[in-house]
């Protein structure tokens, strides 16, 4: 048969200083969470403010190419930084 392995285990254990370890171990956990948390929200919030402004910029880029291929029912020669002095096609 096998050597029974020897462990080596306190004789007494010290019931309050086993509480006190879990106790503090459970703090440590429980702030650990409420700080990924913290961090989940702003990345969630910092994703949702990206939407926003991805929208917004497909808003801007949709209306101004719609009103420069549109405008007049022909499309621009050149589209200046003014658009109402912009030059249409047919246009002299």
């Amino acid at each position: 048969m096998p050597a029974e392995e020897e462990h080596h285990l306190p004789e007494e254990i010290d019931a309050r200083a086993e509480q006190t370890l879990f106790s503090a171990t459970r703090h440590h956990v429980w702030e650990a969470g409420l700080i990924q948390l913290d961090t989940l929200e702003q990345v969630i919030q910092a994703g949702q403010e990206q939407i926003v402004v991805t929208q917004a910029l497909r808003q801007v880029v949709t209306a101004t190419s719609m009103g420069r291929w549109c405008r007049r029912g022909r499309p621009l020669t050149k589209w200046p930084p003014n658009v109402l002095g912009a030059t249409y096609a047919g246009d002299s």
